[in-house]
Formats: structure tokens, sequence, C-alpha cells
């Protein structure tokens, strides 16, 4: 008995579908500025949210709504950790003066 000889053939990417390809990459690379961060207090574990579009960076100033007090706070980033696909960042929060970790994730 023999068995059959099976061909797939794989169609050639031109420039313009690489391209495209090309660009569809960058923009889900770059689609996270476009969700909120939800996140919690890890010391008190109480909710807080960042704003859409918001980018962490250490040493930028950020507004967070925090639930608990239901107002929002302007924090300084002081450290930020990836942890696969959440975010440990370390703030300064100027309202009440103290340090807080926050874990986040969209």
């Amino acid at each position: 008995m023999k068995i059959p000889h099976v061909v797939v053939r794989i169609p050639k990417v031109r420039s313009y579908q690489r391209a495209l390809l090309s660009a569809g990459i960058l923009l889900i690379a770059t689609a996270k500025v476009a969700f909120a961060w939800n996140g919690i207090d890890v010391q008190t574990g109480q909710d807080i949210e960042i704003a859409t579009g918001t980018t962490i960076e250490e040493g930028q100033n950020v507004e967070i709504f925090d639930y608990q007090s239901d107002e929002y706070r302007e924090v300084l980033v002081i450290t930020v950790r990836s942890n696969g696909h959440r975010l440990e960042i370390e703030v300064l929060d100027k309202n009440v003066k103290r340090t807080r970790m926050l874990e986040l994730w969209q």
C-alpha cells in the first residue's frame, strides 16, 4: 500500500502584505495606552484606576482615582516594575505625603 504524497503550497507574501502585517503588529503593541489601568493599593487592598492614555514612567506625576476616598489624587511615580501583564509601581501620594505600592493591570 502506497502512502499518497501531499504537497502544501504556502503563498508568497507580497511587500504590501508584509507592510500591513508590520503595521498591525505595531498597532497591537502600542494599543496598551488606549485602555485604563485598573489595580489595587497593595497595603490596603482598595481599588484604584489610572485614566485612559496615561503613560506610567518613573519621575512622572500621574493622576489616579482612589475608590476608597472617592476622589482623584496626584501621585509621583517612584519605581516601576513589570511582572508579566501587571505593573507594580511605588508612588508618593502628594495628598497624604506617604508612599503607596500599587499593582496594576489592563
